[in-house]
């Protein structure tokens, strides 16, 4: 079953009007990933910058809100769902 994530999101520099909020799926955590939930996402002035393209991002469509609270699930808990499952 696919993880989907509601992220803030920008496609292109501008107004406040080009930040958009979409649900995105989000794909399995390889070897060296680990897959984090995040309760709680925090968007403050340097999201600004990246919006208004002040600061440049790497390619777009751009999530934004680099501060976040939450938790991770280690690949060995992984491992144990599915020898369980």
């Amino acid at each position: 079953m696919p993880t989907t994530a509601r992220v803030a999101r920008i496609h292109e520099y501008g107004p406040p009007e080009v930040l958009r909020f979409e649900d995105i799926v989000v794909g399995e955590p390889g070897d060296d990933e680990a897959l984090i939930r995040n309760t709680v996402i925090g968007l403050n002035f340097v999201d600004v910058y990246y919006r208004r393209g002040s600061l440049p991002v790497p390619a777009f469509p751009a999530i934004i809100g680099d501060e976040a609270a939450g938790g991770s699930r280690s690949r060995w808990q992984k491992r144990q769902e599915r020898q369980r499952g």
